[in-house]
């Protein structure tokens, strides 16, 4: 079996640093299919043409037995400190989504994004749960909510606080959101244009939250 060495782009801060290069006779995978002994131009930080005639006008690098593919996304973590982001880009995972954290270190780690040295960091901030539901328990402050009237302030306080998309947790093993708290709080993301994604675990709440509006769902489980 063919071994490929993965040629993460964006790792190499050596030939980031040029910003101006070409990497030829590189076997490529470009989300969709593998186009063998091919060329990539990057100008100025960003990929202009792929081919196998591309030219090189400044740095040429022999890619050559090397793989060369998009980063990938991990999109559910809880990530606590920037080493975790070090960690994730030496892996070639580039981009981070995270599900609930603490609030005033997020913003720190999300402004990491111009180093190569760490991965892009996404946030949901604090995840919306009920008084003693899950998310409460890790011993950080966070917010929670009871009421269909106070979905809009949470949502809010969350933007202002850096996120990107809101996260609602429905778990019915601790105290958790009613459906029309749930749909509330999906429906003032909206408001504000950003998705909203809901933790369940039974088949009856992904039903009941996809029906009222959430974008994505997260720890399913078959029943």
């Amino acid at each position: 079996m063919k071994k490929y060495t993965f040629f993460i782009l964006v790792l190499l801060s050596s030939i980031v640093s040029a910003q101006d290069f070409v990497i030829k006779n590189v076997t490529l995978f470009d989300g969709e299919s593998i186009i063998e002994n091919t060329s990539v131009k990057v100008e100025d930080g960003l990929i202009t043409e792929i081919g196998p005639t591309v030219s090189a006008t400044t740095k040429e690098i022999d890619g050559t037995g090397k793989f060369l593919m998009p980063a990938m996304i991990n999109s559910h973590v809880h990530a606590w400190a920037p080493t975790a982001l070090t960690e994730a880009a030496k892996a070639g995972v580039l981009n981070l989504l995270d599900m609930h954290g603490v609030e005033q270190f997020q913003p720190m780690m999300a402004n990491t994004k111009d180093s190569t040295s760490y991965a892009r960091f996404y946030f949901a901030g604090a995840a919306a749960t009920a008084p003693g539901g899950h998310g409460t328990q890790y011993g950080f402050p966070t917010p929670t909510l009871t009421k269909v009237e106070e979905a809009q302030g949470f949502v809010a306080d969350r933007i202002a606080a850096g996120a990107s998309y809101l996260k609602i947790i429905v778990e019915p093993w601790k105290e958790t959101l009613s459906q029309d708290v749930v749909k509330a709080l999906i429906d003032a993301a909206h408001v504000k244009e950003i998705k909203a994604v809901v933790h369940i675990s039974k088949e009856a709440d992904a039903q009941k939250v996809l029906q009222n509006g959430a974008d994505g769902l997260a720890h399913t489980r078959k029943k």
